[in-house]
């Protein structure tokens, strides 16, 4: 028994989560609540399986001495702790750079006539919107290939299996209004938690 993977949780993941939940709060409704919580399930529903599979294929292990002990399908309590926490942290921030800051009562009518111009809606057009559900369905399959192949390529190709459907289901389930208008944000909050977590 260990405490490694908690005090990682100590030292890198409970400060930024709890320094964006003091900048949030007065701006925190119940719907961005009930958003959290809902992102939160779905990712720990999402990567459960995940990792339980990687570690029973032995791709992945936990030292015993860094590790507080109780597990569920193999995975340490640190790591369903680092799912909640993560998807907690990444939905404020994303929450909060997506928060509105010009109230609707002050856009012209010039605004919102630029803004059912075509050119500047590119995403509703509906190849692009077919596009955007072929594409992780392409990557499912290129990942089922790998998998089937083995060798070097395995690991990459478990890692599309496993995102594609997600992507597809995010894509599918978003309005196309929504999507255009979050791309930037969601960029923005995925690189940052990319280099974070490198």
């Amino acid at each position: 028994m260990g405490f490694d993977y908690a005090l990682v949780h100590l030292r890198y993941t409970i400060p930024p989560a709890v320094a964006l939940t003091l900048i949030y709060r007065p701006f925190l409704s119940r719907l961005d609540l009930y958003k959290i919580a809902w992102l939160s399930c779905f990712a720990v529903t999402a990567a459960i399986p995940w990792d339980a599979y990687q570690i029973y294929r032995g791709i992945w292990t936990y030292p015993p001495d860094a590790i507080v002990g109780p597990t569920l399908f193999g995975i340490p309590s640190e790591e369903l702790f680092f799912f909640v926490i993560q998807t907690y942290t990444t939905s404020l921030l994303y929450l909060l750079l997506t928060k509105p800051v010009l109230h609707s009562a002050y856009i012209t009518r010039d605004e919102v006539e630029k803004a059912k111009d075509p050119q500047t809606k590119w995403l509703v057009r509906p190849r692009v919107w077919a596009t955007g559900q072929m594409i992780p369905g392409l990557l499912s399959l290129m990942g089922a290939v790998m998998v089937y192949d083995g060798g070097r390529g395995t690991y990459l190709g478990l890692i599309l299996i496993w995102v594609g459907p997600i992507i597809l289901l995010l894509w599918y389930s978003q309005s196309r209004r929504s999507a255009c208008e979050r791309v930037e944000a969601y960029v923005i909050v995925e690189g940052i938690f990319r280099m974070v977590l490198s």
